[in-house]
C-alpha cells in the first residue's frame, strides 16, 4: 500500500496526543467498554461498525482545513471522531480505505475528552455506572464533558 507523506505506516500518523502516557493496556480496556477496539476492519458490504445510536462522528475543524486532509484523500485516507453519545468521550481513528478488497480499516488515534470549558484531557479510565471519567488531573463527571460537535 503506498503512504502518504508523513505517515509512518498505514493508519498511523503523527498526533499531539493528550495520552501520551497512556498505554495499549488502558485503551483497550476503555475501547471494550464501548464495543471498540483500536484496530476494526469492515467490509464495505456489510453494516456500517459503529451504531449511529452510541456514537456521534465528525471530522475535527482543524483536520478538516488542514493539508494533510487534502493529502489523505489522495490515498484514500482520513481522519474521524466518534464522541460516544452517553459519557462524551471521543475516540478518534485513522479511516483507510483499501480500494482492492473493498473494506475499510480503522486505526486508533487518540482517545480523550473535551470539558464544557473547552479543556482537552486524556482518560486513564471510566466508570459508565457512576458516570465518571477518571484523568491525569482529576475525576471529571459525564455533565462536564461536552457530547457534541458544535465548534470542534
Amino acid at each position: 500500500m503506498l503512504l502518504a507523506p508523513g505517515r509512518e505506516k498505514p493508519g498511523f500518523k503523527k498526533l499531539k496526543f493528550s495520552n501520551m502516557k497512556l498505554n495499549k493496556t488502558i485503551q483497550n480496556v476503555l475501547l471494550v467498554k464501548l464495543g471498540l477496539k483500536d484496530k476494526m476492519i469492515c467490509k464495505e458490504t456489510g453494516p456500517y461498525i459503529f451504531d449511529e445510536q452510541i456514537f456521534d462522528s465528525y471530522m475535527a475543524k482543524e483536520y478538516r482545513n488542514s493539508s494533510r486532509k487534502e493529502t489523505d484523500e489522495v490515498y484514500r485516507m482520513r481522519e474521524i471522531i466518534l464522541i460516544h453519545r452517553l459519557s462524551g468521550m471521543r475516540i478518534e481513528y485513522v479511516e483507510t480505505d483499501n480500494y482492492f478488497i473493498n473494506e475499510l480499516e480503522y486505526n486508533l488515534g487518540d482517545i480523550f475528552i473535551i470539558t464544557l470549558k473547552g479543556e482537552r484531557l486524556g482518560i486513564k479510565d471510566v466508570d459508565l455506572l457512576k458516570q465518571l471519567f477518571i484523568t491525569d488531573k482529576r475525576e471529571i463527571s459525564f455533565s462536564a464533558v461536552k457530547k457534541n460537535h458544535d465548534g470542534d
